[in-house]
């Protein structure tokens, strides 16, 4: 099946981009003096979330919920995704792990690092089973099919009740805690009993761009113009 491409998302994708790697240009900031630039960049991550909940309930649309068995669709779902950034995140991980090993000298201490490399390679290194994560910038794509595992058979099964109920209380819940506990959202490292905060910050926006995917069909839908009102029943058919 032939996907179209969304320019503008994907517009927007290259700006977002391009101010989460100037973001991480605060780590050289320790080791060479450099200023870091876009300080807070770490907004970028939200808007990959948000867009990753709206494409996610897009695709549920092409799903029959009576039809279809949940979990098999959410695994092809899955490995759609995974499909996609696999030959990337293959490369990072090598390169990460050759870096990591030339500064080894213990042959003992490289053979358990090559050991629990698996976790990462496997998109797990936020599920609390690796000690150490490879490609430590990439912890947003290991909480994003976490929480897709859980969330697409939701949205799935019972659509309405997750874009009007279980979104909109889910992105309540946890950007309250992260405003009462932290009083912003650049979080990552913490955690609540076995889950992490970087996977509860991802859950939230996935969240919130899922619940915006039928918000944004009820704007044009009360528009009067006839060709708001047709874009609006593509958006409901999944179309757009």
């Amino acid at each position: 099946m032939k996907h179209e491409k969304n320019l503008v998302i994907d517009f927007w994708r290259l700006v977002f981009s391009i101010i989460i790697v100037l973001y991480h240009t605060v780590y050289f900031k320790e080791c060479c003096g450099y200023f870091p630039i876009f300080r807070n960049g770490y907004i970028g991550v939200e808007f990959f979330c948000i867009v990753s909940g709206f494409l996610m309930v897009k695709s549920s649309y092409k799903v029959d919920p009576h039809a279809a068995l949940a979990g098999k669709e959410t695994i092809r779902f899955l490995l759609r995704k995974i499909r996609s950034i696999l030959p990337y995140w293959i490369f990072a991980s090598f390169l990460c792990l050759g870096i990591r090993l030339l500064g080894i000298e213990s042959g003992y201490k490289a053979m358990e690092d090559i050991f629990f490399s698996i976790w990462s390679f496997l998109f797990l290194q936020k599920s609390g089973l690796a000690p150490f994560a490879l490609v430590n910038v990439g912890w947003y794509v290991s909480s994003m099919l976490m929480c897709m595992l859980i969330l697409y058979p939701l949205c799935v099964r019972n659509r309405d009740i997750f874009i009007h109920v279980l979104s909109p209380a889910v992105s309540i819940c946890i950007y309250s805690l992260f405003s009462l506990r932290y009083r912003h959202i650049a979080i990552g490292t913490d955690w609540y009993s076995f889950i992490n905060s970087g996977t509860l910050r991802v859950c939230g926006g996935l969240c919130l761009g899922g619940g915006g995917y039928m918000q944004r069909a009820n704007i044009c839908l009360s528009c009067p113009s006839p060709i708001c009102r047709g874009y609006s029943l593509q958006v409901l058919n999944g179309s757009v």
